[in-house]
């Protein structure tokens, strides 16, 4: 029966899935213009941009045009390609902590953590590409572990190419994933270097993957309405490596709060009251550092320090973001605190429990294991934290770019719990996994319900003859409208070809704090009615007037799982 365990959590995962009620016709995050290439990909098997992917989203394009040609050009159809991602992902995931040594229980423990991640979840039932490139690289790691344990030399190299030419195809849908080929396959051949043949196909497989990328990259930077994206994005100065501290630090922080429940299994081994006292302390004064460090970003110093989806699951709402108003959180800036401050407890503690157990020796063969695992990953994950530093530099690292490191940690941890503190997690950990999947789900119920109430917003518009045109509904649906209308969404990066109407849209009278409720990237709508989660928009300019004022449209209203339960959308207009 073990050989079935993958498939039982990639079922577990499947349920968390359908509880969140996935099914909505509209975009998630970028998700509009990834579907909108499918259903191109369905009609012409030909790959075309509009204007917002910077990855080359290759496969993944070609994988989501099959559902949308047999099931229709929809959303939901699309989607159902990234779900047979996601479920092969969790699938994949158990087998390859399977044969990195953890038990049986911890493996199927291991896949069922990551498939029920506030990350992982909410990327899973959407269509973009984060999924598909997490696949890749479980897919290639899982080639080089069974190319580490094989006995014969046919079967090593077999494995050695397999992991190449399955990275070389899965990296072609985002590509920080080409660390996988590129670095990951070479560190498996360096521990399998004495084996016959394994240098020269190795340097082969990586010429032809390095050949590949460079292709590759540049095959998209001559298509048509792709979005350029130079690892240069600035000017190197003072203020961008204050932005690279502060970013990273972020990063790191929020990737430990995604293992938290895993890292709680080390308060099993008992701190003298002294470590504990400098535990409190300590976390203390890191706390308020790494808020001093991570202040500039939206979250303002306090868990989860990074966002992107964990804020639109219900950890912070703040202004404008990708809808108008501020999406109602369930969490205080004080409980953010408080929780940012026991994240870095448990931190502390469980690298304290680290080095008060250092002393124990392992066994022999273990302490062999633990050289070829690390060997394997560190230079991968290495390569992948430095990749990020341009986005550090002069962007964020957003939170479900940790989805890699993530699935890594899951593995360090348990490996290091199942060695050090026994076979079984204690209950806390159980507990806190308990929690993150309740939050997963219900974050990512609510973040799809308020896609839906937008929809039915719109639809009970467009029943009373409003254009579809004249409704700003948020920008994962007016994305879409806006290729549809004009063909490409609009971007300073990107050269359009003159048929494309590039210029802003704006109104004579409006007040200069008002002209962020105009989105440039949409000039084709020329909207009367907002979509709003606040009742009034307010200019960000001392002195000047609202900018939106509600209409004679009754809000809609939706229900949530996360407090407040009964939540609106307003329908608001220019005053």
């Amino acid at each position: 029966m073990e050989r079935w365990d993958g498939l039982f959590c990639g079922l577990l995962w499947l349920l968390a899935a359908l509880l969140t009620r996935p099914f909505v016709e509209s975009g998630l995050i970028d998700d509009f213009s990834y579907v909108k290439s499918a259903f191109v990909f369905a009609d012409t098997h030909r790959l075309v941009y509009n204007g917002w992917a910077t990855a080359t989203i290759g496969w993944q394009i070609a994988w989501g045009g099959i559902f949308a040609h047999f099931f229709g050009h929809t959303y939901s159809a699309v989607r159902l390609a990234n779900f047979v991602t996601s479920f092969a992902t969790v699938w994949i995931a158990q087998a390859a902590f399977r044969r990195s040594g953890l038990s049986r229980r911890n493996a199927a423990l291991g896949a069922v953590a990551l498939a029920l991640c506030p990350l992982f979840l909410p990327m899973s039932v959407s269509f973009m590409s984060d999924i598909s490139g997490l696949f890749s690289i479980l897919v290639c790691y899982y080639c080089c572990l069974r190319a580490l344990q094989s006995k014969e030399d046919s079967h090593v190299l077999g494995w050695l190419v397999a992991a190449s030419l399955l990275s070389i195809v899965g990296s072609t849908a985002r590509q920080i994933a080409w660390m996988s080929p590129l670095v990951m396959v070479p560190s498996a051949a360096w521990l399998l270097h004495r084996k016959r043949g394994v240098l020269p196909i190795a340097v082969v497989l990586w010429l032809l993957s390095a050949a590949v990328m460079l292709g590759s990259m540049r095959w998209f930077a001559h298509q048509p309405l792709s979005v350029p994206e130079g690892v240069i994005q600035g000017a190197v100065n003072a203020r961008s490596f204050r932005e690279l501290l502060g970013n990273m630090t972020a990063a790191i922080f929020c990737l430990l709060f995604m293992l938290v429940p895993l890292l709680a299994a080390w308060t099993a081994k008992r701190l003298r009251a002294a470590r504990v006292a400098a535990v409190a302390v300590g976390a203390l004064v890191v706390t308020f550092v790494v808020r001093f460090l991570t202040a500039h970003a939206m979250e303002k110093g306090w868990a989860p320090w990074t966002g992107d989806i964990l804020d639109k699951i219900g950890m912070l709402g703040y202004r404008n973001a990708w809808t108008l108003g501020i999406e109602p959180s369930p969490l205080a800036p004080w409980a953010r605190a408080l929780l940012s401050f026991i994240i870095i407890a448990l931190t502390l503690w469980f690298a304290l429990a680290v080095i008060n157990n250092a002393h124990k020796e392992s066994e022999e063969n273990a302490a062999s294991e633990w050289r070829s695992l690390l060997i394997l990953t560190v230079p991968f994950l290495a390569a992948y934290f430095v990749l990020l530093c341009p986005r550090a530099m002069w962007g964020i690292v957003i939170d479900r770019y940790l989805l890699p490191p993530i699935a890594f940690g899951i593995l360090f941890l348990l490996r290091m719990s199942q060695e050090r503190i026994g076979s079984r997690l204690p209950a806390i950990s159980y507990v806190l996994l308990g929690l993150f999947a309740l939050f997963a789900i219900t974050g990512t119920h609510d973040w799809i319900a308020m896609h839906r109430a937008r929809v039915e917003a719109v639809q009970r518009l467009q029943s009373q003859s409003v254009d579809r045109l004249q409704i700003e509904a948020g920008y994962q649906m007016d994305g879409m409208a806006q290729i549809d209308r004009a063909g490409a969404v609009i971007d300073p990066r990107v050269h359009y070809p003159a048929e494309i109407d590039t210029r802003p849209w704006t109104l004579p009278d409006l007040p200069h704090g008002c002209r962020e409720i105009l989105n440039p990237h949409t000039p084709a709508l020329h909207p009367h009615y907002f979509l709003s989660a606040s009742e009034t928009e307010a200019s960000l300019t001392l002195g000047e007037p609202v900018c939106l004022v509600q209409s004679n449209e009754q809000p809609q209203v939706y229900g949530a799982w996360l407090p407040p339960f009964q939540r609106r959308i307003y329908i608001l207009q220019r005053p």
